[in-house]
């Protein structure tokens, strides 16, 4: 675990990185961590348990001893479980990012997702993110992402099984949905 300060008042950020087989990471985070995931209509909700399991490393916002924000790494694979690699890159998701009422137009989600592509790009991976959130891909598109139209890679990322023109509100396939960060 290491920490960052933050220019923009008094938030510490905390990166966690895997150990072993899980995450090392208070279970009282996953769970809210989890929780918030829930109540967003534009994510996935996301376990304690897949989050312990799969995420490759975490950012946690803080305040104090309040976590404020919450914002992971997550090998990006098919529907079949297969780790997605391009150009001999691995991919990795950024998503379930997701920073607490009160604290949100504070750049802590800006600042969280600087600190994750930080460290995919030093490890060698590449960045994909699905998003419908237009706050969202302002964010992205102000860091460097850009959006992708490769069709294979969609559909590799795609979770539903769409039929044209019917795609679920997270669906890849979605026009402007599938953002990249080589």
């Amino acid at each position: 675990m290491s920490h960052v300060a933050s220019p923009i008042i008094a938030v510490r950020y905390q990166v966690f990185t895997r150990q072993g087989q899980a995450l090392e990471m208070d279970p009282q985070l996953l769970s809210t961590w989890s929780a918030l995931s829930e109540a967003e209509p534009h994510m996935l909700s996301v376990s304690k348990d897949e989050l312990r399991s799969t995420l490759l490393f975490a950012v946690i916002a803080t305040f104090g001893d309040e976590p404020i924000g919450f914002s992971g790494i997550f090998p990006a694979r098919t529907k079949d479980g297969h780790q997605i690699v391009r150009d001999k890159h691995k991919l990795v998701e950024f998503g379930s990012a997701v920073v607490v009422e009160p604290w949100r137009g504070q750049h802590i989600g800006r600042m969280m997702l600087q600190i994750r592509q930080h460290h995919a790009l030093n490890a060698g991976y590449w960045g994909v993110c699905v998003t419908t959130n237009p706050i969202v891909q302002d964010l992205l598109r102000d860091n460097g992402w850009e959006i992708t139209n490769d069709l294979e890679l969609k559909r590799d990322l795609c979770l539903c099984d769409p039929q044209p023109l019917h795609y679920c509100a997270t669906c890849p396939l979605r026009e402007d949905a599938c953002w990249l960060l080589v």
